[in-house]
């Protein structure tokens, strides 16, 4: 079996929310002009006010890189919901520079990135987000995924670490993994859930940008509680 088709059954058993970002009926694919959507000259207008005052991006100044930013992201997904499309607090500046999918030319110089499919973007995100903690149970490599595709995949496996409490170096070995497999066999994957989500947000506020940004940062670990907690 391929990976590809090995990520497509892993993720079968999660919320079909967190895999499908175009639904049927969704707002996305509505008859609506972007224009109607809310992204208009309004929207431009604050944007660029909003990138100049703040110029980087704050995932790659978390990595301790420096990029301009050039996008306005929505921490947490609108969804076409006015109110939460114009909430300051749920907007954070990213860089979109040699970035296709969510792969950056950063984290993968050798890539064509402009040339980057879709399914070898999967690819990609299987072997190096998905399968990178070998034995998991399903609900956690979700976690991590979500970590990994926020902060980097080193800041997501140093949480997952100190969740599981071993030295936090960001290379996922067999230290690592038997700690992992002790804490799910012992006291089972909602404490490791637990535990990853309460140093995720440990790892937000430590962020120099948290006053600015945290609101949304907070938001976004919210939805991903209220998701571990569908998966007990």
């Amino acid at each position: 079996m391929s990976k590809l088709q090995t990520l497509k059954s892993a993720l079968a058993v999660l919320d079909t929310r967190r895999v499908q970002t175009m639904q049927a009926g969704s707002w996305r694919t509505s008859d609506q002009t972007s224009s109607q959507r809310g992204y208009g000259y309004k929207w431009q207008k604050v944007r660029e006010q909003f990138l100049r005052e703040h110029p980087l991006c704050v995932m790659c100044q978390a990595q301790d890189r420096v990029e301009a930013a050039t996008v306005v992201d929505h921490i947490t997904p609108h969804r076409g919901d006015q109110s939460l499309f114009w909430r300051r607090s749920n907007w954070q500046p990213l860089c979109a520079k040699g970035t296709k999918y969510g792969i950056s030319a950063a984290a993968y110089p050798y890539l064509d990135i402009k040339g980057l499919t879709l399914e070898q973007a999967k690819a990609i995100y299987l072997e190096d987000f998905w399968d990178v903690i070998g034995r998991a149970h399903p609900s956690i490599k979700f976690q991590v995924f979500d970590a990994a595709v926020n902060h980097g995949l080193g800041n997501a496996v140093r949480i997952l670490q100190r969740a599981v409490m071993v030295a936090d170096d960001g290379i996922w070995g067999p230290r690592s993994q038997a700690a992992l497999d002790g804490m799910q066999e012992l006291r089972g994957h909602n404490d490791v859930l637990l535990r990853f989500l309460g140093f995720r947000l440990k790892f937000w506020a430590s962020l120099a940008k948290f006053d600015q940004f945290g609101r949304g940062w907070t938001n976004r670990g919210a939805e991903n509680l209220l998701f571990a907690a569908e998966d007990n």
